[in-house]
C-alpha cells in the first residue's frame, strides 16, 4: 500500500479504523476540497468525516509544518548542469503560465510510465517530507509545491523526446491500444493532479528518430486519431478544460501539410503546436547557429532554409493552425562542438568550420553559460545576418551556440506582429 508517492500517513487524526489505511492520496482530496468519500489509489477503500471532521483545518496544519522547511533552505542556483536536473520548486513562477514536465513514457503495455523513476517519485529533495511512513518525494511532488505557490500555473506532463518515442507507432496503432493508453494517462493524472494535460513529443512519426524508434506510414493518421478520442474522452469525463498539445518537427512533415483530415484534427482539438525549432544545426559537417533567426551569409544554398523564419513561414503557408495555436520553442541549452579550429578569415571565429565528429555534442544551460563560460576563455560573437549568437573559445577549440537576447528579439517582434502564441523555453 505505502510504495506510491501522493499519498502519507495523516497523524493529525487517527484513521486506525480504516482497514490497512494510513496511507492517503493527498494530492487529490486536498485538490477536491472534500470531507468524504476521498477515494485511495486503489479505489478500495475511502476516508470519511470520522477521519476528516475538518480537511482545511488539517491541511493548513500540514502546509505550514512543512513551508517551515521550505522557506530559506534552497541555497542551489537554478542551472541546468550536465548530468543532472533542476529542483523545480526553484522556479520563478511568477515568469511563467505553463510548465511542460519532460517525460513520462509508454510501456510494453500501453501504459504511461515515469521515464526516470527515481527523479520523479523517489528523489529525496530538501522539501520532502521527513520521518514519515509514505514520505512525498521526487520531482512531481516539487511541481506540487510550486503549484500551491503559484496557483496560476498549469503543469503539463510530455510523453516522448529523442530516444524515448519508441512506443508510439505500435500504441497508436489500433483503436484497442490508444484507448488503453487514453484511459492510463486519464488514472495517471487522478493518480498524481499536479498535471492538467498531456503533450506528445513523438519524434518522429512515419520516418526519423533515434534509433530503435518504430514507423509505420499510417503513423500520421494514427496520430490525428489518438488526439480525436483523446479529446473526446476528456470531453466526455469532465475534463474539457485538460491541454493537449504536440511537439512537431522545425519543417513541417507531409503527413500533416499533405493531408486535410488530419490538419483539421489537430486545428480542432490540439491547445498549441510546438515547433521544435532549435536543433536547427543537426547532423551538419559544419559549425553553424542552432536557433537562428534568418541565414548567414556562410550558409550554404541547402542551409540557408535552416532557419526560424523560413521555418513559421512554412507553417503558416502550408497550415491551417490559427496563428495563436502555433508555439515557437527556442534553447535555454546550448550545442557545443569540439577541436573547432580559427581559420582567420572572417570576423566569426569558429563558425562554419569542421570539428570532430567523434565527440558527442556537449550541451549546457543559459546560466552556465553566462556565469562559467563567458569572459571565461570563451568569447561572444553575434551573427547579425542570421541574428544569432555563439561562444567561442580559441584556445581549447570549444564553440558553443546558443540563444542571446538579440537572438530572441527577431522572435518575440514575430510573434506580436503575427499573433502567434507565445514562447516555449527547452530545457529550465
Amino acid at each position: 500500500m505505502c510504495t506510491q508517492i501522493m499519498r502519507f500517513m495523516l497523524e493529525e487524526c487517527d484513521c486506525s479504523w480504516a482497514s490497512n489505511g494510513t496511507c492517503y492520496n493527498y494530492m487529490y482530496c486536498w485538490k477536491q476540497g472534500k470531507t468524504d468519500n476521498c477515494t485511495f489509489f486503489n479505489n478500495r477503500s475511502y476516508f470519511g468525516s470520522k477521519c476528516f471532521d475538518n480537511i482545511n483545518l488539517v491541511v493548513r496544519k500540514y502546509l505550514e509544518k512543512l513551508y517551515k522547511v521550505e522557506i530559506g533552505d534552497i541555497k542551489r542556483k537554478n542551472k541546468f548542469y550536465k548530468g543532472s536536473l533542476n529542483d523545480p520548486l526553484t522556479i520563478d513562477g511568477s515568469k511563467f503560465s505553463h510548465i511542460i514536465y519532460a517525460f513520462g513514457s509508454i510501456d510494453n503495455n500501453n501504459q504511461v510510465q515515469p521515464y526516470n523513476q527515481f527523479e520523479d517519485i523517489e528523489r529525496d529533495y530538501h522539501q520532502s517530507q521527513k520521518n514519515c511512513i509514505c514520505c512525498l518525494k521526487g520531482s512531481y511532488y516539487q511541481l506540487f509545491l510550486l503549484k500551491e505557490k503559484y496557483p496560476h500555473l498549469k503543469i503539463i506532463l510530455s510523453i516522448g523526446g529523442w530516444g524515448n518515442s519508441q512506443r508510439f507507432s505500435v500504441t497508436f496503432s489500433t483503436p484497442q491500444s490508444r484507448q488503453t493508453f487514453i484511459e492510463s494517462i486519464t488514472n495517471w493524472f487522478n493518480k498524481y493532479p499536479v498535471f492538467e494535460g498531456i503533450d506528445i513529443d513523438w519524434e518522429y512519426p512515419v520516418s526519423g528518430g533515434d534509433v530503435g524508434t518504430l514507423h509505420d506510414e499510417n503513423d500520421g493518421v494514427n496520430l490525428a486519431s489518438f488526439i480525436k478520442e483523446l479529446r473526446e474522452y476528456w470531453n466526455s469525463i469532465g475534463h474539457s478544460d485538460w491541454y493537449i498539445t504536440l511537439a512537431l518537427p522545425a519543417s513541417i512533415p507531409d503527413y500533416l501539410a499533405n493531408n486535410t483530415s488530419v490538419m483539421n484534427i489537430f486545428v480542432e482539438n490540439l491547445n498549441w503546436a510546438f515547433i521544435m525549432l532549435y536543433e536547427l544545426a543537426y547532423g551538419t559537417t559544419v559549425t553553424r547557429h542552432n536557433s537562428n533567426w534568418s541565414p548567414s551569409i556562410y550558409d550554404t544554398n541547402e542551409a540557408k532554409y535552416r532557419c526560424v523564419y523560413q521555418c513559421l513561414e512554412s507553417y503558416l503557408k502550408r497550415s491551417t493552425f490559427k496563428a495563436n495555436q502555433l508555439i515557437i520553442g527556442i534553447p535555454f541549452f546550448s550545442r557545443e562542438y569540439y577541436n573547432v579550429s580559427d581559420d582567420g578569415l572572417t570576423k566569426l571565429p569558429g563558425f562554419n568550420m569542421p570539428f570532430n565528429k567523434e565527440i558527442a555534442l556537449g550541451t549546457s544551460g543559459y546560466n552556465v553559460l553566462m556565469e562559467e563560460y563567458l569572459n571565461n576563455g570563451f568569447n561572444d560573437y553575434y551573427d547579425p545576418d542570421a541574428q544569432a549568437s555563439y561562444l567561442y573559445n580559441p584556445h581549447t577549440k570549444v564553440y558553443a551556440t546558443y540563444e542571446s537576447k538579440k537572438g530572441t528579439l527577431p522572435k518575440v517582434n514575430f510573434i506580436i506582429e503575427n499573433g502567434l502564441g507565445v514562447l516555449k523555453i527547452i530545457l529550465l
